[in-house]
């Protein structure tokens, strides 16, 4: 894939291209927290009949950090790279955890030509137990300003078609051994009454422990 650097109000947004031919359904892939093109790529590679473009988050991968990296701050940067970058395309966005809560607020203004949205295991609490495990074990810039806070707000406005893939074991409220979805029965039961929610077996890894699956819920999502 082609590294493609994007100037935005933000900052600089880099985006990964393949081979853009025009006659094939496009997907924008954004890639979750501390993910690089690598681990991103058992989904993406069962998408390879896809042009695909993925968006790297600021500090991930090579990608520059912008200054106070909000979700609605990387929402209009990416918002305005990949109108910037794909002129005249149709495409639907397809973001994976952090990435699927930066597509939900994107889907409130999106942009020309996104047709809709699939966010695999986005997160609605910011502050839930798993994401404070992560950061006890690997604390980041994100902390102060995407790890608090709700995102239910998000689910509503948004404007375009999405669908949600949720990992079918719920959120807790106390802390278990194995990671569980990010989605509480209270965040799905929301979801539910905004979107399409597919349940896929595990936890909130399923990107990567299911991306036949998750490959398969795209192509469903792209041509309903």
């Amino acid at each position: 894939m082609q590294l493609v650097r994007v100037a935005t109000e933000v900052g600089e947004i880099h985006l990964a291209a393949g081979e853009l031919a025009g006659r094939r359904p496009l997907a924008a892939v954004l890639a979750g927290y501390d993910q690089v093109i690598a681990d991103i790529a058992p989904l993406t590679t069962r998408l390879a009949d896809f042009d695909l473009v993925l968006g790297l988050l600021p500090g991930h991968g090579g990608a520059p950090i912008i200054n106070r990296p909000t979700v609605e701050v990387c929402a209009r940067g990416f918002t305005q790279a990949l109108a910037r970058a794909l002129p005249g395309r149709r495409f639907w966005l397809v973001g994976n955890s952090l990435g699927g809560v930066i597509g939900m607020a994107m889907a409130g203004d999106p942009p020309p030509g996104m047709a809709g949205l699939v966010a695999i295991e986005p997160f609605l609490d910011g502050e839930c137990w798993p994401l404070r495990r992560v950061l006890a074990v690997k604390p980041t810039r994100f902390s102060t300003t995407v790890f608090q806070g709700s995102y239910a707000h998000l689910v509503g406005r948004m404007r375009t078609r999405c669908t949600v893939l949720a990992g079918d074991r719920p959120l807790t409220s106390e802390p278990q051994p194995d990671l569980p979805s990010l989605l509480s029965a209270s965040d799905r039961a929301l979801i539910a009454r905004h979107a399409r929610l597919v349940d896929i077996p595990g936890g909130h890894d399923i990107a990567a422990a299911h991306p036949d699956l998750c490959a398969r819920a795209v192509r469903e999502a792209l041509a309903a």
